[in-house]
């Protein structure tokens, strides 16, 4: 998922199509030799796989040639690679679901996601110091990205300090007994490391990454005090301090003020994603039904610009407008659904579990989900391969903390 420029270059992509399609392969091989109890948990989640199944099948029909030479793509040879993408895609969530079948699995899972992000975050900030970079973007080719790895990284770690035990009671020794593992514990390693992972998006100096950050832990935040029926005391100290001590101390020493100020200096003028956007839409309101084809934003999209846009763009500056545009509703209604039905299984496992471990493992998915969407909206993360597989194990996520275990530990 670290893939060096985010996996978006042909080589890169298609290293990690080979990855994902080898072990799909390896899986089922396996299973149809000696089956197991994994598999349960991917029929589970039916629904969903019909979503995927749906995307595959419709990119194959935008990338059929009619006999007259038609195709509903305005590129067939583009929508057939976004194929293959959405392919390997569909088999990283497949993939995702089958693996993380136990608590020390999604465990195992998280840290090495924390640890792909702290390395980007420690290469970017570390960039920047020494004056290779001037705004943190670690291997990726834009900061945007960066922060978009970040973000998701960052809310997987929140959700696993959550889900991490704590000493409980209301007496003055479980107090200090929980508040010294806060601060000398395995908690206090992993807010260290969540720590140096928020200075990495900060130098980015992204304004929708930081903004989509820090909103998504107020939305996830309230909706978990909405839904909850409990809530430890450590919860709430930690998500306070994540807003108040990150933004009030960090951002001082690493350059929020600077994002700020990028902010209120930015005009709607200013901005070339605007009339890109609104191009865009001109895109929506001819082709949709059908969309014109996956994969063919930089294709089509020098015929609806006006002389406004002088820059060539490969994607919109918006992924929930380019999915519009290039799939259509019958191409992006099953890509909502799968986000949707992800997200109400992250809040209903907060509102029913009784297990602190696998709520918090929602809640690290809720945040990471609120934030990716909500950055969206300003850029296209999504078709990004390395953040696009990233968002594939945030999903899978959230079904396994409502389905792992529940038999035995609600």
């Amino acid at each position: 998922m670290s893939i060096p420029l985010g996996a978006n270059r042909v080589w890169a992509w298609s290293l990690l199509e080979i990855s994902i399609f080898a072990l799909s392969i390896t899986v089922v091989a396996r299973e149809l030799i000696a089956p197991s109890d994994d598999v349960v948990l991917l029929k589970k989640t039916w629904v969903v796989a019909a979503c995927f199944l749906w995307v595959v099948f419709w990119l194959v029909i935008q990338g059929t040639v009619r006999s007259d030479g038609s195709s509903i793509s305005e590129d067939v040879f583009l929508t057939r690679i976004e194929l293959l993408k959405s392919l390997a895609y569909s088999c990283m969530f497949a993939l995702s679901i089958y693996f993380l079948s136990s608590r020390e699995r999604v465990t195992r899972t998280i840290y090495v996601i924390v640890f792909a992000g702290l390395a980007q975050a420690f290469l970017g900030a570390w960039w920047v110091i020494e004056g290779t970079q001037s705004r943190a973007s670690g291997t990726f080719i834009s900061y945007n990205h960066f922060s978009g790895f970040l973000e998701m990284s960052i809310a997987l770690g929140v959700g696993m300090m959550i889900a991490l035990p704590s000493s409980r009671g209301s007496h003055f020794r479980s107090v200090v007994r929980s508040y010294a593992e806060l601060l000398l514990g395995p908690k206090a390693r992993l807010r260290i490391v969540l720590v140096i992972m928020v200075v990495g998006l900060v130098m980015s100096g992204s304004r929708m990454g930081n903004s989509a950050f820090f909103g998504s832990i107020l939305i996830s935040g309230t909706l978990t005090l909405l839904l909850a029926k409990k809530l430890n005391r450590s919860t709430v100290v930690l998500l306070v301090s994540l807003i108040v001590i990150d933004i009030a101390l960090i951002g001082t020493y690493f350059g929020v003020e600077r994002v700020v100020n990028r902010i209120q200096e930015t005009t709607m003028s200013e901005e070339q994603r605007v009339e890109l956007n609104r191009y865009t839409v001109n895109i929506v309101r001819d082709h949709t039904l059908t969309g014109t084809g996956a994969g063919t934003f930089r294709h089509v999209f020098p015929q609806y610009r006006g002389a406004d846009v002088i820059y060539f763009f490969t994607n919109a500056e918006n992924d929930y407008l380019e999915f519009l545009s290039e799939y259509g509703i019958i191409g992006f209604i099953p890509l909502a659904l799968i986000v949707i039905l992800s997200y109400g299984a992250a809040l209903k496992t907060i509102r029913t579990r009784r297990s602190p471990f696998y709520r918090g493992i929602a809640f690290g998915s809720l945040m990471a989900m609120t934030s990716i969407l909500i950055h969206s909206f300003a850029d296209f993360n999504l078709h990004i391969p390395a953040n696009a597989c990233l968002f594939m194990v945030v999903l899978a996520l959230a079904w396994a903390s409502l389905n792992v275990e529940r038999a035995r530990n609600n």
